[in-house]
Parts: structure tokens; C-alpha cells; sequence
């Protein structure tokens, strides 16, 4: 799987209602993600648009 050698960035709604949030965690601990929270449910990227931005910014950064 390609996130065992790409670097991982994780946006977790802590309100999500679909994908429990611990089950989240433990994916993102396993990939070795950056992980960010954000309280929103499932669809945070569409709800909190912003969150996702600087998620997306700082993969960026890291990456260049």
C-alpha cells in the first residue's frame, strides 16, 4: 500500500457518525499520518472547509 512509503495526512471529524473516530485514529496511527481534528461530522471537508485547506496546505509544505 502506497501509505507505507508516502507520507499521510488525516483530517478527523470528531463528530463523524459513519466511520467511528477511533477507528479513524487507528488507521491514521497505522499509516504514520499527520492527523488533525476537527469537530464535524463525516463530510468535514464540506462542512468545514478550511480545515481541509490547511490540512491540504501543510502536506504541501512538508512535501516540497
Amino acid at each position: 500500500p502506497a501509505w507505507k512509503t508516502i507520507p499521510s495526512w488525516s483530517l478527523i471529524g470528531t463528530l463523524d457518525n459513519v466511520i467511528p473516530v477511533t477507528l479513524q485514529e487507528e488507521m491514521s496511527m497505522r499509516a504514520g499520518a499527520h492527523v488533525s481534528r476537527v469537530k464535524a461530522g463525516h463530510l468535514s471537508p464540506i462542512s468545514r472547509p478550511g480545515a481541509a485547506v490547511r490540512v491540504i496546505l501543510s502536506a504541501v509544505e512538508a512535501t516540497t
